[in-house]
């Protein structure tokens, strides 16, 4: 059986103006976005949690990833970062 696998994808919004004011936004009608983080902070986390990071993408990796096809409108959230774990 293969392993359990974890995906995790949360949001920086401590550094980005637009992102501060969608969740301003949200606020004003009860929803709340509480989901600001450090990176290597989270790594160490998961790491203490008991599981193995897989893949971890910020911003330009995603970009690459998943929208450098030219022909598209659509491109990465520069506040969106994504981390695949798996239990160690």
């Amino acid at each position: 059986m293969p392993p359990k696998v974890v995906r995790l994808s949360v949001y920086h919004t401590e550094t980005d103006a637009v992102i501060n004011e969608v969740r301003k936004e949200l606020q004003k009608t009860g929803e709340a976005m509480n989901t600001t983080f450090d990176p290597l902070f989270l790594a160490n986390q998961l790491n203490q949690l008991g599981f193995e990071i897989v893949e971890d993408l910020g911003p330009a990796s995603i970009q690459n990833r998943f929208f450098n096809d030219k022909s598209t409108p659509y491109h990465a959230n520069e506040n969106v970062h994504l981390v695949w774990a798996k239990i160690k």
